[in-house]
């Protein structure tokens, strides 16, 4: 029976020491915890204070725009010609001579392109081309009412073409 009381008493006495260091230990670290969660307030409320007191600082130091100096004028004007230049309306194909299409032009490869009268299509040997305005330039075409040949330069495209009328259709000539 002493055995058995041993083990009564030890078990009694570490269960109620279990429970007072669980007491204890909860007590201190709600309390830590607390202690925690009010200096995070504290710090953020702080913190926003700060960003608000700065960005007043900052509007009440921001200066005036300044007049651009002459090498930001320079680069305004330099940069306003190349957009200028090169704005859609200067890509659009344009009418050439004969002798400027025979020419080597850097940059633009020569094309032979059929226009059928009969069903309005433009083709080369190979390809139909949908867009006759971005191909040749739709406002062109009126020259087939006085010759039945001219050049056209595509910056676009990058190629030159002597445009040929043939009166047919396309279907009917291939």
């Amino acid at each position: 029976m002493n055995y058995l009381t041993h083990t009564l008493a030890f078990a009694v006495g570490a269960s109620i020491g279990a429970a007072a260091t669980y007491i204890l230990v909860k007590k201190k670290y709600e309390k830590k915890a607390s202690e925690d969660i009010e200096a995070m307030k504290k710090h953020y409320k702080n913190k926003d204070e700060d960003e608000v007191e700065i960005e007043e600082k900052e509007e009440e130091l921001s200066e005036p725009e300044q007049e651009p100096t002459p090498i930001e004028e320079y680069e305004e004007v330099v940069n306003n010609f190349y957009t200028q230049k090169y704005e859609e309306e200067d890509l659009k194909p344009y009418i050439i001579d004969e002798e400027t299409y025979h020419q080597m032009y850097k940059g633009y490869d020569k094309v032979l392109l059929t226009y059928y009268e009969e069903d309005g299509t433009l083709a080369d040997e190979d390809y139909v081309y949908d867009d006759i305005d971005y191909a040749i330039g739709a406002d062109n075409l009126r020259l087939f009412d006085s010759q039945d040949v001219f050049y056209i330069r595509n910056p676009h495209g990058g190629y030159d073409a002597e445009v040929k009328k043939n009166p047919g259709s396309y279907d009917y000539d291939n």
